[in-house]
């Protein structure tokens, strides 16, 4: 029993990294849990990462070594070592993922036509700098600049300034709030505009 606990810890230990690196990338993008299972198995590919690198660490510590006075490589170095590792390789994956730069390398290079945001909904959002023509499910129409918006169509609210209503006939009555909170529920479609096409510059 003994022996079946410590290597139950060991594995934990291994795969420490892994969900350090996920809890990283989830808690920095949009991207959620879709099952325990394909946590686990992310886990295991960024466990990989970082030990990968964690070898190429301890290899470099021990080539060094031999010049500046490290210490032996030891249990506690490995650990320290695969947290920092852990850590950094989350803000890294959650940098490229938020900012497209690996799907677009690839597009570039015509491997794919995907792109690294989790949903084409958040990608456009993404690349959105301008105003928005929120469709409400009332009929109404809000022309606004959006602050923030929900992660999925179905949840959250939209963070909006400098908001107008629309009228039919093109008018615009121009709202005194500061900022609005709308159900993502309540919009039923989005138009998207550049910020010179709203001020007709």
């Amino acid at each position: 029993m003994a022996h079946l606990s410590e290597g139950l810890i060991d594995i934990l230990q291994y795969l420490l990294p892994g969900f350090l690196v996920l809890w990283v990338f989830r808690g920095l993008t949009a991207y959620r849990s879709e099952s325990q299972f394909a946590d686990v198995i992310q886990a295991l590919i960024y466990t990989l990462f970082v030990q990968v690198v964690i070898k190429l660490t301890e290899g470099i510590a021990l080539f060094l070594g031999r010049w500046v006075i490290l210490g032996p490589w030891t249990e506690t170095s490995t650990l320290v070592s695969s947290v920092l590792w852990g850590l950094c390789l989350g803000l890294l994956f959650a940098h490229a993922a938020n900012n497209d730069y690996i799907h677009r390398l690839a597009r570039s290079r015509s491997v794919t036509r995907e792109t690294s945001y989790h949903s084409v909904w958040y990608g456009r959002f993404m690349d959105s700098h301008g105003y928005v023509l929120l469709h409400l499910e009332n009929g109404k129409r809000l022309l606004c600049f959006v602050l923030h918006w929900p992660p999925t169509p179905d949840e959250g609210h939209f963070d909006v300034s400098e908001a107008a209503w629309v009228s039919g006939d093109g008018s615009e009555t121009q709202l005194r709030a500061r900022d609005i909170l709308i159900p993502a529920k309540d919009v039923r479609w989005i138009e998207f505009y550049k910020v010179e096409e709203i001020k007709g510059e």
